[in-house]
């Protein structure tokens, strides 16, 4: 990634960070009056856990002071549950809580020095992750306690064309590897309930041999060597360097034969792939940055292509993207390169090229695509257009995400605008569109519903969220959500009484509604769209999938 672009990523992240330690912290202070009311190895666990996690996130992030801090009070605390002192309770329980307080002083510091604008610059920042390439290097399962490193790494590796599944709890893993034909897993040791090594040894057990890289703030001779003889494949320590993290991945999966890490043609419409795409265009930076020569990139999307599967078949909508590739492909000039950026969006790079210059080819090709035959096995035919959005590289230090952002931007008031059609960036404000619609997220208290709120908070959506059926239903008539995501297995009356009632009042009819089953049953699936739901996701799923859901559905709402 480019220099601008780090920095404006481990900027959302450290202030996700410090908004989450204001929860662990409540949490920990819990634990510890616990602690002093009834002492317990249990409790002290708990401790541990917290300042273990404090110590791995901080540094990774690059908060060293905070990461210190952690470092020492999980060493005081293994010192208390190794019985090498006699300190009494009430002395540990003031020097825990005096880390505590360090702690939390040295976050309210960093709050207060953070730039005013830090919260926007997050809010406003596009995650390109929801744009899902079909061709991947290869499925990952992540699995660490803290939602921050949870996100870091789901958006680390889906940038490298991973398909990443992810899970805060341990003991999910074994269902979601029997669910999900997984590639690789990266696993914290330190976790609530099953530690890292309990998990290896039942996933060893089964005689699967899928390979396992421990993730873990233990930086200790013995639990390195502890961790290779039991069958893990690496060791790394936080905070960890995320290249080497990437090589080391990618390493494993070259040796093992599994994956696709140097995947650059996708297999559908041999286009070449957003993996590849990345690569070309800090090319053609590195050529603006040297002779000044512009070059212009193109978001293509095909319009209504979720009605062409639901109408012909997915089948018939495989052939739409092959023969809708092909023509693009014929038509663009001999320089230019055409990219699959996932499900029915494309990307077109124009070297030496002006966003005019590129706009008179794009609109060309949109005619051509326009009276084009789209014939499946001689049925009727399928009329196919699409909508584009165009930028031009107009600065030196400008990060090849700030273009896309543009382009997807151009792309978005393409459609606003009634589809089939190219827009200019520059065309449109520069600032990205608000969005002020409100989501309600419906479903048990978790790890993941916190890191969905987070992340639809920072992409600027009012996000309420209702841990049981009957505050969901109250909730949705009050604030008349745009959307709800809604657990299946959420407290009291259920999932399907909660999408009933929204669906079923005048008020709240036209909320969309995404319910989140637990497996892939479908008596649920069939259930829930008689109910009225638009669509659903399995657990455990990806948060990009569930992004890019919402961003189709939301893109009808006005």
């Amino acid at each position: 990634m480019l220099q601008k672009e780090q920095k404006e990523l481990a900027e959302k992240w450290r202030v996700m960070f410090l908004e989450e330690m204001d929860i662990k912290i409540n949490k920990a202070l819990q634990d510890l009056m616990s602690y002093l009311l009834q002492p317990s190895r249990d409790c002290l666990s708990e401790l541990k856990n917290f300042f273990h996690t404090v110590k791995g996130t901080a540094l990774t992030l690059g908060f060293k002071e905070i990461g210190k801090l952690g470092e020492k009070y999980q060493q005081y605390v293994d010192g208390v549950m190794d019985d090498r002192s006699d300190i009494s309770t009430d002395k540990i329980v003031y020097d825990l809580f005096m880390g505590m307080a360090q702690i939390y002083q040295k976050i309210q510091e960093l709050k207060e020095e953070s730039h005013p604008d830090t919260d926007q610059a997050v809010k406003s920042y596009i995650e390109d992750d929801q744009y899902q390439n079909m061709t991947k290097s290869g499925r990952l399962l992540i699995v660490d306690d803290d939602i921050v490193i949870l996100d870091y790494l789901e958006k680390l590796f889906t940038q490298q064309g991973y398909d990443v599944h992810i899970s805060s709890k341990s003991t999910e893993v074994m269902n979601v590897i029997r669910s999900s034909n997984l590639d690789l897993i990266l696993l914290d040791i330190m976790m609530p309930g099953k530690n890292g090594f309990e998990v290896l040894e039942q996933i060893r057990s089964e005689r699967l041999d899928i390979p396992i890289i421990f993730l873990t703030s233990q930086n200790l001779p013995e639990e390195r060597i502890k961790a290779l003889k039991a069958g893990a494949d690496d060791y790394i320590t936080k905070p960890f360097d995320k290249d080497e993290l990437i090589a080391r991945v990618d390493r494993i999966l070259e040796r093992t034969g599994k994956g696709k890490t140097h995947v650059f043609i996708d297999e559908l419409t041999g286009t070449y792939t957003k993996k590849y795409f990345r690569k070309r265009a800090e090319e053609e930076i590195d050529k603006f940055i040297k002779d000044g020569r512009v070059f212009s990139v193109v978001f293509i999307d095909i319009d209504d292509f979720k009605y062409i599967n639901d109408t012909y078949g997915h089948l018939a909508g495989d052939y739409v993207l092959k023969e809708f590739s092909r023509i693009l492909m014929k038509n663009l000039r001999e320089s230019d390169q055409l990219y699959r950026f996932g499900g029915d969006e494309f990307l077109a790079l124009f070297p030496e090229t002006t966003a005019e210059q590129a706009f008179e080819v794009i609109e060309r090709i949109r005619r051509i695509v326009a009276q084009s035959d789209f014939r499946y096995k001689n049925w009727e035919t399928i009329f196919v257009s699409y909508s584009a959005g165009i930028e031009q590289i107009s600065y030196v230090d400008q990060p090849i995400e700030q273009i896309l952002e543009n382009a997807d931007v151009a792309l978005y008031a393409a459609k606003k605008a009634g589809r089939c059609r190219t827009v200019l960036s520059s065309q449109v404000k520069e600032s990205l569109p608000s969005f002020t619609k409100a989501i309600l997220i419906a479903g048990v208290e978790s790890v993941m519903n916190q890191l969905i709120k987070i992340r639809l908070i920072s992409q600027n959506y009012n996000v309420q969220v209702a841990s049981n059926s009957t505050q969901a239903i109250e909730l949705g008539m009050n604030i008349k959500p745009s959307l709800m995501i809604i657990d299946l297995s959420i407290p009291d009356q259920g999932g399907l009484e909660v999408c009933r009632c929204i669906k079923e009042s005048l008020e709240t009819k036209d909320t969309k509604i995404i319910m989140a089953i637990p497996r892939m049953n479908k008596d649920d699936i069939i259930r829930c769209f008689e109910l009225g739901a638009d669509d659903y996701v399995v657990k455990p799923f990806s948060l990009f999938e569930l992004e890019m859901k919402i961003k189709n559905l939301l893109i009808e709402v006005k």
